[in-house]
């Protein structure tokens, strides 16, 4: 995260510059147009669109591969998972709580909680999408790989990458 830490302020204004409503069509205009019907508020209307512009572009791609360390690290429950295949999305989601998958947007809690997808305006749009795809991805190898298991350590904290 430090390595990426300099660019967070040029990526934020990018993205900031992609949800104006003079830059947008389709899905973003219609956002702005609910705005406008007062359905959400105008302050809301970038965040949503924020939300959608940036929704699975790493973020799936980031938790599946903290679920597989997981399950590479913890062979017990890839055979869980091989027995029971429907767990998948069980995974999938504890592997969201576990290992945020953005590593741009930033969580602090005061106690223990389940942040995943999280809730109401805040929720993610995507969750149902995403957890398809991790059912579909997780649930093909649990059918042929007969184990799970790395050679290799994890290469810091905050990431769920191998090294």
């Amino acid at each position: 995260m430090a390595k990426g830490e300099p660019r967070i302020a040029e990526l934020s204004a990018w993205v900031n510059a992609q949800c104006a409503r003079d830059t947008l069509a389709g899905d973003g205009a219609a956002i702005w147009a609910a705005a406008d019907r007062g359905e959400i508020t105008p302050e809301q209307a970038p965040l949503v669109v924020r939300s959608l512009l940036s929704a699975g572009v790493d973020t799936t791609v980031h938790t599946l591969s903290a679920v597989l360390y997981a399950f590479a690290t913890n062979p017990g429950q890839w055979t869980r998972l091989k027995e029971q295949p429907a767990l998948a999305r069980v995974a999938f989601d504890e592997a969201i709580r576990w290992e945020s998958p953005v590593q741009t947007f930033f969580r602090t809690t005061t106690t223990d909680i389940r942040v995943g997808f999280g809730m109401g305006i805040h929720q993610c749009v995507g969750q149902h999408v995403a957890r398809l795809e991790a059912e579909a991805i997780l649930t093909a190898p649990a059918k042929r790989v007969r184990r799970s298991g790395t050679t290799t350590t994890r290469s810091g904290p905050g990431t769920a990458f191998p090294s």
